[in-house]
């Protein structure tokens, strides 16, 4: 664990010194994210996966779906690793007709969150290349969200390892693919990692004007607080409002 998280960039060398402050540190500063730049890359690389073999194909559709899958959903690799087909499901109710994740944690408690329709568009692209009719349906309890590999058994499913290490391959080819042009991009995707993704989705949500309290039920935080470190401001477009921002006006005015 403490190799993981140090290879995502959560951690340096002190890695207890967390626990031994109540003071905010730069380790706990959620930076951790691609940028649209760097989003793009990984879809280009995503598109130059080899696929000369089965095997190739189910990785480079396994990786395509988690990554769209958990950008969409801010799904955490635990999370995906116990997902079933099952637990997508439709509700056909005036207050919450549509497509809807149920998540359960280790004390299978369940919450839920919204299936965005290019999120279903993804697993249905996935279902079609494990041989799957389009849509998930309740009886698939025992048919794991994400397979180890094509064709094998379908109640095994992925594990955290194997997504943590299936997702860092791609990016560090992405960041390969990128290092003459941008040099910066490069470095940020070698250190990144699947729990980016999660980061990633929670700032995209943000930027894009969504309730806070939206983000938060979405990326199952615990606390406001938690949910507002992932919004990266520009600070560019921050001057400009400030310079929009009409002044107060004295009573003699």
């Amino acid at each position: 664990m403490i190799a993981y998280l140090a290879d995502c960039g959560y951690v340096k060398s002190n890695t207890f010194s967390l626990c031994t402050s109540g003071q905010r540190t730069d380790a706990l500063e959620i930076d951790r994210y691609l940028t649209p730049a760097a989003w793009t890359a990984v879809f280009d690389t995503l598109e130059t996966l080899p696929t000369s073999t089965a095997t190739q194909v189910s990785a480079r559709e396994r990786a395509l779906f988690v990554i769209t899958w958990t950008e969409a959903t801010g799904a955490r690799p635990s999370e995906l690793a116990r997902a079933k087909m099952a637990d997508v499901r439709y509700a056909n109710h005036s207050d919450d007709s549509g497509w809807w994740w149920y998540i359960k944690d280790t004390d299978l408690n369940s919450t839920r969150v919204p299936v965005t329709d290019y999120a279903m568009a993804a697993l249905q692209r996935y279902r079609q290349h494990l041989g799957l009719p389009a849509q998930p349906s309740e009886i698939e309890s025992a048919i794991a969200l994400v397979w180890q590999i094509r064709g094998k058994n379908r109640s095994a499913g992925v594990t955290r390892s194997l997504l943590y290490e299936s997702i860092k391959r791609v990016f560090l080819k992405a960041a390969t693919q990128a290092e003459d042009g941008d040099p910066n991009m490069a470095e940020r995707l070698r250190s990144a990692c699947i729990s980016w993704i999660r980061n990633t989705a929670a700032t995209n949500a943000l930027a894009g004007d969504m309730p806070i309290a939206d983000v938060q039920q979405l990326m199952r935080h615990s606390s406001p607080n938690i949910t507002a470190r992932h919004y990266h401001r520009d600070d560019g477009e921050f001057h400009e409002r400030a310079q929009r921002k009409s002044p107060l006006k004295r009573d003699n005015q």
